[in-house]
């Protein structure tokens, strides 16, 4: 993609592409990309069909401002449907797939039991604590009759994989034959990678479902809240469900996503890319939850990631039609590859050291999934973080205190200050506490990743203006085939 000294502007396409020809090939390519990615959650049974609608275009936002949050949510979904299935498998449940675990997720098995002002969503991690603990049966849902209930259009995602598969083969055509590739088909191309990314981490979730499948227990809901020995709370006490105790974790993407939303509605009174829950407990599982992901598939994401952000550096030399707008693409792409870099590196370290250590010194009683969590995969943390180095630390304290007292009285207040806790969501949940610090780095983070998104999007329909001629020549197809 090199730059041209011959340009044109708005061009008309009656026997080569224009102006038109590559804008709506964009919108629509990136329209179906997005529509077609994302995959809702079931919704409460007093919804209708635009609420649905609704929560499916909220979504389609998130995709439209963060494709790559996309991908982390999906992959979030992907590993609690997984890590469900397999517990479910290693149980001899033969007959259930990791497609049930989905449809467990996304709120398709609700529980009624005495107690229970209505029945409640149970996720997959819920339904496996009260099946293995004889509180209900398994269900024994065929997926046949799961597959039944899904109401995708396989035909709109046919056509979608199509012309998104055929714009990727131009586009590289283009290339080949050194024509010109606009940064708004760049983009598109972005899109159409996010939409491989999620179709493969949610292939085997059921999209568009409407109805729920209700499992009865005999036993009263105080009953299965007393079950659990290191909980002495009552029932009542909760912020989701009453089976909070069992898998009520929070990882720290969806702390911040949620106190993002929860300010956006303090500021201009609603969010776009949430629909709170209003019902309590709830009735329902909101499908933007940013659950835990397994290592393995992090680094699925990181990879689709990668890919997405390093797409916009492609057009590093294009022309542009200022230099100052080159300038600013060139810093745009270069932060989408920061921000992919840094925000796991800074996540990584709030979900696995800071919020953990938080949550466990002064959080709310731990979910059994987060004591099966600590166990398995936060030991080592808990001896490098937790054991050795703190002593050792109060230990050298003395020694260099003299030294270095006003430096560690600044550093002392600087630790209160950044690990003070807030927390503005309606109900106060104390699961939802935020560290100040951990506020602070993602605004900044978060509203240059917001300033350069809207810069190349904004770019990819301004740069139309003023492109290169031979952005208007189509691919001569006939080159590539062999002459005698």
């Amino acid at each position: 993609m090199e730059n041209s000294t011959e340009t044109q502007g708005w061009t008309l396409s009656p026997d080569t592409r224009g102006t038109w020809d590559i804008l709506l090939t964009c919108l629509i390519t990136t329209f179906l990309c997005i529509w077609t990615s994302v995959y809702p959650n079931i919704g409460a049974p007093t919804d209708g069909y635009w609420v649905r609608v609704r929560d499916k275009f909220s979504l389609a936002c998130l995709g439209l401002l963060g494709p790559d949050f996309l991908i982390v949510l999906a992959t979030g979904q992907w590993s609690s449907a997984r890590r469900s299935f397999n517990k479910f498998k290693a149980e001899g449940h033969i007959n259930w797939t990791i497609t049930h675990s989905f449809f467990a997720d996304m709120g398709g098995f609700v529980l009624d039991a005495s107690g229970l002002e209505h029945p409640i969503p149970v996720n997959g991690e819920q339904l496996f604590y009260l099946v293995k603990n004889k509180y209900v049966e398994c269900p024994t849902v065929r997926k046949e009759e799961l597959d039944d209930r899904n109401k995708s259009d396989g035909l709109a995602r046919l056509i979608t994989v199509i012309q998104a598969t055929w714009f990727v083969i131009n586009l590289i055509a283009r290339a080949i034959q050194h024509l010109t590739v606009t940064t708004i088909e760049l983009t598109t191309v972005s899109f159409v990678v996010i939409l491989f990314g999620t179709s493969w981490c949610w292939k085997d979730k059921p999209s568009d479902v409407q109805t729920t499948i209700t499992i009865t227990s005999n036993f009263h809901i105080n009953d299965i809240v007393a079950s659990n020995p290191h909980n002495s709370e009552s029932a009542e006490s909760y912020y989701h469900t009453p089976l909070d105790f069992i898998s009520r974790h929070e990882t720290a993407t969806n702390i911040i996503w949620q106190y993002f939303n929860d300010l956006l509605r303090k500021i201009i009174g609603f969010s776009p890319f949430i629909r709170r829950v209003c019902k309590k407990p709830w009735d329902r599982i909101p499908g933007d939850m940013f659950l835990l992901m397994d290592f393995d598939l992090q680094l699925v994401a990181a990879g689709f990631i990668a890919v997405f952000s390093a797409i916009f550096v492609i057009a590093w030399n294009s022309h542009f039609p200022t230099p100052f707008e080159q300038m600013a693409w060139r810093a745009a792409s270069l932060y989408m590859i920061l921000y992919g870099v840094i925000g796991c590196f800074w996540m990584g370290m709030w979900v696995w050291v800071y919020f953990p250590r938080i949550r466990y010194a002064e959080g709310p009683a731990l979910s059994l999934f987060e004591r099966d969590l600590h166990v398995e995969f936060l030991g080592l943390h808990r001896t490098l973080y937790q054991e050795p180095c703190l002593p050792r630390i109060e230990q050298m304290r003395p020694k260099y205190q003299k030294q270095t007292r006003p430096l560690l009285r600044i550093f002392d207040e600087a630790g209160r200050v950044l690990t003070k806790t807030h927390n503005i969501s309606p109900d106060k949940d104390p699961h939802l506490n935020i560290p100040t610090g951990f506020i602070i780095g993602n605004t900044v983070l978060c509203l240059l990743y917001l300033v350069f998104r809207a810069y190349i999007l904004t770019e990819d329909l301004v740069g139309l203006r003023s492109l290169p001629s031979d952005a208007y020549k189509t691919v001569e197809w006939m080159s590539f085939l062999p002459h005698a």
